[in-house]
């Protein structure tokens, strides 16, 4: 399981033009790490440890349910 959002494989542009539409793109990653963490909270683990990157928002919100997490690289 990744604890961050993939990067695309090739180069990707958005184009956002109205602050709404940043809300919008913003809310639906925070929406999708939220998901994440919900599936650890739910396993019940206190602990996480993850080869690769933790995001940071993923960092924040598994603290915020008293989960300790870090990333082995």
């Amino acid at each position: 399981m990744h604890f961050e959002i993939k990067k695309a494989e090739f180069d990707t542009k958005i184009n956002i033009e109205l602050p709404e539409q940043m809300q919008s793109f913003l809310r639906e990653e925070e929406t999708m790490l939220k998901a994440i963490v919900g599936k650890i909270v739910a396993s019940g683990a206190n602990v996480v440890v993850c080869q690769k990157g933790i995001d940071d928002m993923v960092q924040h919100f598994l603290a915020r349910k008293v989960i300790l997490a870090c990333a082995a690289s």
